[in-house]
């Protein structure tokens, strides 16, 4: 069983990584993801051994407040980031008033300016007001993570405020001059100020999803018992008829039944280019209709349709974790520890060799600027940004794992047929070298034929049909595995196939013809009857429009190519030298592709595959990244790593070019994260960065990264 849950209430990268560590630890848990970034937690379980309500509770326990999502809600999401922005403004609008008198009094002070809040009964008001209304939320999380024996930035933040706070009380009753309410009122103001500022980036990062959300369609007209019906989405069924205007949204994934259209599919596969349907073609839903009117059935309804997959895609890699992110949880689930060590070993070292004045502000200081909120959002803010661009070019990135896998490629296989071919042959030559006429051989043929669903025996039927072939059922047919048909039909045996195949059974035929067919670029296929070859049939595949462009832009970034097919050498070499390929694999079985695969990968760090998704499926699994590339509603969605579908290999260069950009973006937040605290820390201990320094730092670093990554919303 696997169940969303949308949390609130975590504020650092501890928090997370201390819900994802308690959830994990519950028996029947095989795996939780909590992702700070998206405010969501992804659970794996046994509902024999834990229930949803279970699950629950445990959130509930470990501080937070936990609401289950069956699907995606885009409008409850919205509310609650609204709902927290709203709160943290008004939080931060009360402190901000009470702390900036406070702060004020120091400037006044050296200006000998008399106010009379610069007395310490208003001071210890002002700065008691703002430990209330602005620190409240940082007290509720400290003591939730001290319940569950762990700490997090609220821990930092209100043992810092609150020492300031409680010394100055202290110096206050004993007529000390040395008043530092300013400093608790002060940070508390900043980390209220970067956590509103980190919220409304955080809800920039969503934009994606909820660009794809918004597609959906509300109400749709459908003809039932002949009369048009205006029902809302959720009652549409599976063969409804669908009636749909110009100009309109179309509600699900169908076939067109009645008229033509011309569709944009823009938003689904980032193809700028309306794409002309007509009847028994597929549609998918939430794509715009042209100018005309048209009528299809529904084929698919609900979390089914292609956007729902997409959608789900999406949230599957922005819940999920790279593998550079689990090493930042792991260093958060020990920093905060750490840091409450060196902040008391600064006070007690201060106390007994200077001052315990100057131990409690250093050691304030220490626990300010060290709280790890940067670090918690450094990787998944750019996964989410990442994925969420990249869907809306038309691909989908299955995980962070993969799209840190994939920014490391430095090789790329290329399936031929299908991938960087149309992969819709056509017969360009049909020789008859038998005294048969050319209506029997074509007859035999199509009877053979039509019963495979291969590609070439498409085009040899396609092309019998045309020449107003009638069909006759063959008596008997076999489809032999990667080699070609086999049938009976009039008491004769047909056979259909490569010259490798007629060169193990001991057929002979017409080697020079052969050569001189291979030689154009051609697939020949040889037919022979009772043993005797007959015919032949040339047939060829149009290279994609943007193959040459891609291959040439991938080469481009340092990654080499390989094509991979079962074709003949001489069609394989041809279209490798058109391509600019640099080396390629002919004459391959399926099997014959893994072995290739397992070869190329000992000579490169990581490999990725593109093929259809389907027949390539083994391959794609043996590669460290796997690419899918389908259109419409038949994209493989569940068989790669990556899925295109936009129907072009243009797809895998920029899937490549945003993963390189993806972490390099997270090496930049990381490093920052760290240099942040490394360098941060060390000033604090000597005394060189003031407890509101020290806030005004902690608090940018988060918008820093969170801004940093949204750089990718424009690769």
């Amino acid at each position: 069983m696997k169940d969303n849950f949308l949390i609130q209430g975590m504020s650092c990268a501890a928090c997370s990584a201390r819900l994802e560590k308690v959830l994990s630890r519950q028996d029947g848990v095989s795996r939780a993801n909590v992702n700070l970034s998206s405010n969501r937690a992804r659970v794996i379980y046994d509902e024999n051994v834990i229930s949803r309500d279970d699950i629950l509770a445990v959130i509930s326990r470990a501080g937070f407040t936990g609401y289950y999502q069956e699907s995606r809600d885009i409008e409850k999401e919205r509310e609650l980031r609204e709902k927290e922005i709203k709160t943290l403004k008004r939080d931060f609008l009360i402190s901000l008033i009470f702390a900036l008198p406070l702060f004020s009094v120091m400037f006044l002070h050296m200006a000998h300016i008399q106010v009379f809040y610069a007395d310490a009964r208003w001071q210890f008001a002002f700065a008691t007001l703002v430990q209330i209304f602005g620190g409240h939320r940082f007290y509720k999380g400290a003591i939730s993570s001290l319940r569950s024996k762990t700490f997090n930035m609220d821990v930092l933040v209100s043992m810092g405020t609150t020492a300031a706070y409680l010394y100055s009380i202290y110096n206050m009753f004993i007529d000390n001059p040395h008043l530092y309410f300013e400093s608790s009122a002060v940070i508390i103001t900043l980390v209220l100020l970067g956590k509103l500022m980190e919220a409304k980036a955080k809800a920039k990062t969503n934009e994606a999803v909820d660009k794809l959300q918004s597609l959906k369609v509300d109400e749709v007209t459908v003809i039932r018992e002949g009369e048009e019906k205006t029902i809302s989405i959720d009652e549409l069924e599976i063969d409804d008829i669908v009636l749909v205007r110009p100009g309109e949204r179309l509600a699900s994934d169908g076939v067109i039944t009645e008229g033509e259209a011309s569709i944009n599919e823009a938003m689904i596969t980032g193809e700028s280019l309306p794409v002309n349907k007509t009847i028994g073609e597929a549609v998918i839903g939430s794509t715009v209709n042209g100018p005309s009117t048209f009528k299809f059935k529904v084929t698919k309804v609900g979390e089914d349709t292609t956007l729902a997959n997409i959608i789900r895609m999406v949230d599957d890699a922005a819940s999920s974790k790279a593998p550079v992110q689990r090493m930042a949880d792991k260093i958060a689930n020990i920093f905060v520890p750490s840091v409450m060590a060196i902040a008391f070993l600064t006070f007690l070292i201060y106390t007994i060799f200077k001052d315990a004045n100057t131990g409690i502000i250093n050691a304030i200081s220490v626990l300010v600027i060290a709280c790890p909120c940067s670090l918690g959002l450094a990787t998944p803010t750019a996964i989410m940004v990442a994925t969420g661009r990249a869907a809306q070019s038309g691909v989908l990135i299955k995980s962070g794992e993969v799209l840190e896998a994939n920014a490391k490629v430095d090789a790329v296989c290329f399936d031929k047929t299908g991938t960087l071919t149309e992969g819709k042959l056509s017969l360009t030559k049909f020789i008859n070298t038998s005294n048969i006429s050319d209506k029997d051989i074509l007859r035999y043929a199509y009877s053979a034929e039509n019963q495979s669903e291969h590609l070439i025996s498409e085009a040899i039927s396609s092309f019998a049909k045309d020449k107003g072939i009638e069909y006759h059922e063959a008596d008997e047919f076999e489809a032999i595995h990667s080699k070609g048909v086999r049938a009976k039909l009039d008491n004769k045996e047909i056979i259909l196939s490569n010259e490798r195949y007629f060169d193990e059974l001991g057929i002979n035929y017409d080697k020079a013809l052969m050569k001189e067919l291979l030689d154009e670029g051609a697939t020949v296929i040889v037919m022979a009857i009772d043993g005797k070859a007959v015919s032949y049939f040339a047939i060829e595949d149009s290279l994609r429009s943007d193959s040459k462009e891609a291959i040439a832009k991938i080469k481009s970034m340092g990654i080499k190519t390989y094509m991979l097919t079962g074709d003949n050498d001489i069609v394989a070499k041809n279209v490798a030298q058109k391509l600019g390929i640099d080396e390629f694999r002919a004459e391959l079985l399926p099997e014959d592709k893994l072995k290739a695969i397992e070869e190329i990968k000992k000579s490169c760090a990581k490999l990725a595959m593109v093929g259809d998704g389907v027949n390539d499926a083994p391959s794609l699994a043996s590669s460290d990244v796997g690419y899918s590339i389908a259109s419409g509603t038949d994209v493989a969605l569940e068989a790669s790593d990556i899925s295109l579908l936009n129907n072009s290999i243009s797809g895998v260069q920029r899937a490549l070019e945003l993963s390189r950009a993806a972490m390099k973006i997270i090496k930049e937040n990381l490093f920052w994260a760290f240099f942040y605290n490394v360098v941060g820390i060390p000033f604090a201990i000597l005394g060189l960065l003031t407890p509101m320094l020290a806030g005004t730092a902690m608090a940018f670093s988060s918008v820093c990264v969170v801004t940093n990554s949204l750089r990718l919303r424009y690769k």
